[in-house]
């Protein structure tokens, strides 16, 4: 601090000679005074490899994404999947008489899964909104003695069947 009370660290007042004096030269390193080409070039060499690296992790990312898979694919699974959680703890099931929909009932409550407006939700005792699987054109179930069948269509065109057992109640 200079005798004013300010901070100036590189310019402080020298008391013999009234005049300030830099103390940026007490911050160098073995007594150099001054940036060096070398340390440029290790400092540019340093970027550049950071650069890279990130470059190669970017290109890596975007195909690691692309290799994944399909969207419609693993929204599919985690439907099935979903869907095969509840249906096995059910008590009845049985499929609307527009198809398009099943209840179940499951520790006395009542689950409704339909087709609504490009999806498929889920419903507990008539309320709620818990959609399961979107962008969906159309959807078909069907019972057959203990075997419950879904037909689905996606909007793109892509159509997915499944079969899931149903316990007896």
């Amino acid at each position: 601090m200079d005798a004013g009370g300010g901070t100036d660290l590189c310019l402080l007042p020298d008391p013999q000679t009234k005049r300030r004096k830099c103390l940026c030269r007490n911050f160098t390193l073995n007594g150099e005074s001054g940036y060096t080409m070398l340390e440029s070039l290790l400092q540019l060499s340093a970027f550049l490899l950071f650069a890279h690296l990130s470059f190669i992790i970017l290109l890596t990312a975007g195909k690691l994404t692309s290799t994944v898979g399909d969207v419609e694919e693993i929204e599919w699974e985690l439907f099935s999947a979903e869907l095969l959680n509840m249906l096995s703890g059910t008590e009845s099931v049985s499929v609307q008489p527009n198809n398009r929909g099943i209840l179940c009932t499951l520790d006395g409550d009542q689950y409704e899964v339909t087709y609504y407006t490009g999806m498929i939700r889920r419903q507990k005792e008539g309320k709620g909104h818990e959609p399961l699987l979107l962008s969906v054109r159309d959807v078909h179930f069907l019972m057959d003695d203990q075997t419950l069948f879904l037909s689905v269509q996606f909007k793109s065109g892509k159509k997915k069947e499944r079969s899931y057992a149903v316990p007896s109640g």
